[in-house]
């Protein structure tokens, strides 16, 4: 008997996948491109601004509560 990690790797895969997909959405959208003066949608728009800094937080952020080494995905060897 053995332990199966490939549905649990493939989870943080999939969870990471569309983490790093949700960052690359919002530095679109606050880009702003000078040799064409094109702006993203959302360029300083502080609300949109926080809710990334939200989701980043709480993604790379400790897990309160937890007294292990285990309590944050860089101890899975996930990081930003």
């Amino acid at each position: 008997v053995g332990r199966d990690t490939k549905a649990a790797t493939s989870a943080v895969q999939d969870f990471v996948d569309a983490y790093n997909s949700a960052m690359d959405e919002f530095a679109t959208q606050f880009r702003y491109r000078s040799e064409s003066g094109e702006a993203g949608l959302l360029l300083g728009n502080s609300t949109a601004q926080s809710l990334q800094a939200t989701i980043r937080d709480t993604v790379l952020g400790s897990v309160t509560g937890v007294n292990s080494k285990m309590n944050r995905l860089s101890a899975i060897g996930v990081s930003a």
